[in-house]
């Protein structure tokens, strides 16, 4: 009998610590997000060329840079992730048609700086 009472004396104690296990566990998850932020920017410039149809190729992300780099066909490009890609896409996209227009061939593209330029191959 008295095992009964010092059971029933823990039991409030008890039902408290499952109550804070179940209402942690249930937040827990619904914050839990395995995709990072470098994985979401990739991804986010994989989506955006991709719909472009610019056709990149070899695409890395360096983190620490901030930085994406591709080719597309023979010309390397540097994007920034500090800076909207669809802006950056669009600045290419205009930079590759003039060069198409002008006959030239670009040989590097940098997007990522405040002062964007590119490089053309001597002919």
């Amino acid at each position: 009998m008295n095992w009964f009472k010092t059971g029933l004396a823990f039991l409030p104690l008890l039902l408290l610590i499952l109550e804070i296990v179940f209402i942690d566990s249930f937040h827990s998850h619904s914050n839990f997000n395995p995709v990072t932020t470098q994985n979401d920017d990739l991804n986010q410039f994989e989506n955006i060329l991709h719909l472009s149809n610019l056709q990149p190729v070899g695409l890395k992300f360096f983190g620490f840079r901030h930085e994406v780099e591709f080719f597309i066909k023979d010309t390397a490009v540097i994007f920034s992730n500090n800076l909207s890609p669809l802006a950056q896409v669009t600045a290419l996209q205009n930079i590759l048609k003039t060069s198409n227009i002008r006959g030239k061939r670009l040989k590097f593209i940098d997007l990522s700086s405040t002062h964007p330029y590119a490089t053309f191959e001597n002919n």
